[in-house]
């Protein structure tokens, strides 16, 4: 997530001590961050502790604060007290108050959020706050892949999502067919089996887990749905879903409230993470055929066809992302509060936008490689009607621009088209 990265380039001029945690006995620990913080410790002396490696590293700049970075401290936590101790010594010093900063860093999301004040203990009072970084927005993407096309800085976002570690990866030289082929489907594709090592570190019973994640992948997003698939009870599926959801893997998603009840879909679960969405849609179910060396294959007569469709869910995000901007900066005939998604059995509205008043705003993402004729506009109608929305202002986002059709029915309804390149 660029947590390592961020933390560097605070400390770039600052007296600071930065420590990558590993799993190993508390003894090896010191011994290798004594070495890394080049500090004088005899491992046979006595008084070897962490306590006095910090202490020294502190009395070498006593006009200043010492930062001490611990990446993946949830290491230093596992392998013993000795850091636990040493820490709340530290901070309860008073001849060394605003003279210590602890950063302390961490990957796993589920560890911090649910183990990390038990497993810290007493310690767990000292610390002063918590950042939770998170994925870049998609104006933040468009800053990453300046010199990127609009439509490819979607598609890498669509793909890799907005984690930067991933996103170092895409090339802004190569197309989007050439990128996926040499990160996700040639034998040594980069991010081939990212995914598994990632899953391994954090979860058990990953069988479970696969079953239940190429599930949402492949678009089943109820439970109804997922229990056919796996044969799981639901109850067991719940709290697979639960644990997915303390990871940010997955997410529950709901409609927003228009009235019409009877054509809603409900109790939803889409995986949040757009990489691991990506990986378990076509790789993970296509793992033999790229073992035999058939990426070529696999892209087009699998991905290529169904790209589109897997994007056109990303596409809606950037599009709400675009429209609650708009809003914020005063772009809009009005100011809009509230913000959602309707999710019908027969379709989606992908953007509700509503103010105080109770004005309403509806959008429409077309992700096709065709322009947008009138019979998907017909359709957007009809799942308004069915929704019981009636929309004060309407937005139409398509891919590959509209139809001469389309642009004769915006003129006269005053609909806003917005083609690839105005967005």
């Amino acid at each position: 997530m660029g947590k390592t990265a961020l933390a560097l380039e605070f400390i770039k001029n600052l007296p600071a001590v930065y420590y990558s945690a590993r799993e190993l006995s508390e003894q090896e620990q010191l011994l290798t961050l004594t070495g890394e913080a080049g500090v004088a410790c005899d491992a046979h002396d006595a008084a070897f502790s962490y306590y006095r490696c910090f202490k020294q590293a502190v009395e070498r700049n006593p006009e200043s604060k010492t930062v001490f970075v611990i990446d993946e401290f949830q290491f230093m936590i596992s392998s013993g007290e000795g850091f636990k101790n040493a820490f709340v010594t530290l901070m309860k010093e008073p001849e060394l108050d605003g003279k210590v900063m602890f950063l302390l860093l961490s990957s796993s999301v589920n560890w911090v959020e649910n183990s990390l004040v038990e497993d810290m203990g007493p310690a767990a009072r000292n610390l002063a706050g918590f950042i939770k970084l998170k994925e870049f927005t998609f104006v933040e993407l468009l800053d990453r892949f300046p010199k990127m096309q609009m439509v490819d800085t979607i598609y890498a976002g669509g793909i890799l999502g907005g984690v930067p570690g991933l996103l170092d990866y895409w090339s802004e030289k190569l197309d989007v067919k050439d990128n996926i082929m040499r990160l996700f489907l040639m034998k040594r594709g980069l991010l081939r089996n990212e995914a598994e090592r990632f899953l391994k570190s954090e979860l058990r019973e990953l069988p479970a887990y696969n079953a239940i994640l190429a599930t949402l992948a492949a678009g089943n997003w109820k439970l109804n749905d997922i229990y056919a698939r796996t044969g799981f009870s639901r109850a067991k599926i719940s709290v697979y879903l639960k644990n997915l959801i303390c990871l940010d893997i997955v997410e529950k998603v709901f409609s927003m409230e228009t009235g019409s009840h009877d054509d809603v879909k409900k109790g939803m679960y889409c995986i949040k993470d757009n990489y691991l969405c990506f990986w378990y849609r076509y790789v993970f179910p296509n793992m033999s055929l790229l073992d035999r060396g058939m990426e070529k294959e696999v892209y087009e007569n699998i991905v290529s066809y169904d790209l589109d469709n897997f994007m056109r869910e990303r596409y809606a995000s950037v599009c709400f992302e675009y429209m609650k901007l708009m809003s914020d900066l005063g772009k809009l005939s009005r100011k809009y509060e509230k913000w959602g998604r309707w999710y019908g059995k027969a379709g989606d509205i992908d953007v509700i936008g509503r103010d105080e008043e109770g004005h309403t705003l509806v959008a429409f993402c077309n992700f096709k490689s065709t322009p947008m004729n009138g019979a998907e506009l017909r359709k957007y109608r009809e799942l308004m009607r069915i929704a019981g929305v009636a929309a004060d202002e309407i937005y139409i986002f398509a891919k590959s621009g509209f139809g001469q059709d389309i642009k004769v029915a915006a003129a006269y309804d005053k609909i806003n088209l917005i083609n690839m390149d105005e967005l």
